[in-house]
């Protein structure tokens, strides 16, 4: 299965990867041969992992928290859901990666997302300003 993951490293900055091999490629980020920006921050722990049944939606979802703050992962990592629309940038209209408030479109990585409940508050609320975007996934508690 494809997961999204996140890795705490020894110098307290996160990285933020996706596998099909969740288990290998931790083995890989603690022996070196991962990534080379793991590969200088050793040792590294997981910190969050979310698992996907296909592979665009883990690398989707990888992309998404990359541009994310180091304040705004570590809510995800604590599970802090509620902490994630106030810790958002807020990117301007149009700017790339940027999920509109119709009920459907395409981000960046061709990957179709579908708005969910809109008004429930959450960071995926399409009507929300900020949109993380995909109710779809079930990344929220207000999955109809």
């Amino acid at each position: 299965m494809p997961f999204a993951y996140m890795l705490r490293c020894s110098d307290g900055s996160y990285y933020v990867g996706s596998t099909t091999n969740l288990e290998l490629r931790l083995a890989q980020h603690q022996t070196g041969d991962g990534a080379a920006y793991t590969r200088r921050r050793r040792p590294v722990k997981l910190v969050w992992f979310e698992e996907f049944s296909r592979v665009d939606q883990a690398f989707a979802r990888e992309k998404q928290v990359q541009g994310w703050s180091h304040r705004k992962r570590e809510a995800l990592i604590t599970g802090d859901h509620h902490a994630l629309p106030t810790l958002s940038k807020g990117p301007a209209a149009g700017a790339p990666g940027r999920v509109s408030t119709s009920s459907t479109t395409e981000l960046k990585w061709g990957l179709e997302v579908h708005g969910g409940v809109r008004g429930c508050g959450c960071p995926f609320d399409p009507a929300w300003p900020g949109s993380l975007g995909c109710h779809r996934w079930n990344f929220c508690a207000c999955y109809p």
